[in-house]
């Protein structure tokens, strides 16, 4: 089987989840029906995408609802893990799943220390 026919199939895949499950609800999920732009646009590649088809099927609409309202953070966390070469779709979730935590601590590290914020009359 050549690239053009694993990329042809991966597409496939995607597409008839989008129609079997996601039931082409742009309104629902807007963000999971355009994946394939991501795909047309050379922001994804096959590798994520095949990463992908392999998860959404084991979501159930919870599930997918959170992969929509966070999709940004789900499509980094697919292209980070994408590039080792064992990644499985549940190591992806459970980097998918820590991402608000990871933003918190991002900020509690960017606020200044309270030493920082000593004034020049403290210093006096």
């Amino acid at each position: 089987m050549n690239s053009e026919t694993v990329q042809n199939n991966l597409r496939q895949a995607f597409f008839k989840f989008n129609k079997d499950e996601l039931h082409n609800n742009e309104q629902r999920y807007p963000n999971l029906v355009g994946i394939i732009m991501l795909i047309e646009n050379e922001r994804l590649g096959y590798k994520e995408l095949s990463l992908i088809n392999e998860i959404l099927p084991n979501l159930c609409s919870t599930g997918l609802d959170a992969v929509e309202n966070g999709f940004e953070d789900f499509i980094n966390v697919v292209q980070a893990k994408s590039q080792k070469s064992d990644v499985t779709w549940q190591e992806i979730l459970k980097s998918f799943d820590y991402q608000p935590e990871v933003r918190k601590i991002e900020r509690m590290l960017e606020q200044p220390k309270p030493e920082d914020l000593k004034t020049s009359d403290d210093d006096a």
